[in-house]
């Protein structure tokens, strides 16, 4: 089964409907090339907001400026997720917090800026390298 929606229910229906999305090569090539084209198109005004925000981070909590990890992708694919780190670098959670990797509201490892980053999810802007690279 290919990729799936959720319509809007219409009002004589409660219930939403999972209707197929369009799927072959031409969509799939189209979607990208269109991706791709934005990215590169809006580069000039997110790379320099990206290199200001890295000083940022270097300057309030030090190197390294991005985190990375490794994530599962479209067909099992292995792919590097970069963003800008937000947190302090290697502290653990604190006890009594429900899962180790999880952050709470009031979480003390978030950095001054990381707070304002996660707020306007501008840490996620290195991710539009990996949208180049498919």
């Amino acid at each position: 089964m290919g990729p799936m929606a959720v319509q809007q229910p219409d009002p004589s229906n409660a219930a939403p409907q999972v209707v197929p999305l369009p799927s072959g090569w031409y969509f799939h090539w189209g979607k990208r090339t269109l991706d791709s084209l934005l990215v590169l198109l809006t580069l000039p005004l997110w790379l320099p907001l990206l290199c200001l925000l890295g000083l940022v981070v270097l300057l309030d909590s030090g190197r390294p400026v991005l985190y990375s990890q490794a994530r599962m992708g479209h067909q099992g694919r292995r792919f590097i997720l970069f963003k800008l780190r937000t947190m302090t670098a290697g502290v653990s959670a604190p006890p009594g917090a429900l899962f180790e990797g999880w952050t709470y509201h009031a979480d003390p490892r978030i950095t001054r800026c990381g707070r304002f980053l996660r707020r306007f999810r501008l840490d996620e802007l290195p991710q539009l390298f990996n949208v180049l690279r498919g």
